[in-house]
């Protein structure tokens, strides 16, 4: 069995949302060289610059 990405996304957003955890999606462009409990930053090409 196999669940599509996008609804896989959808339920636990849906999950999280209930119990109060923000969810946050994110690209997955440069998240497999980065590392969480090294503090690698992730960039988020989305957002608008600060002008």
């Amino acid at each position: 069995m196999s669940i599509p990405h996008r609804q896989l996304i959808d339920i636990l957003t849906y999950k999280g949302n209930r119990v109060g955890i923000d969810v946050i999606l994110r690209e997955e462009l440069y998240t497999s060289k980065s590392s969480f409990l090294d503090g690698d930053f992730v960039p988020d090409y989305r957002s608008k610059p600060e002008t």
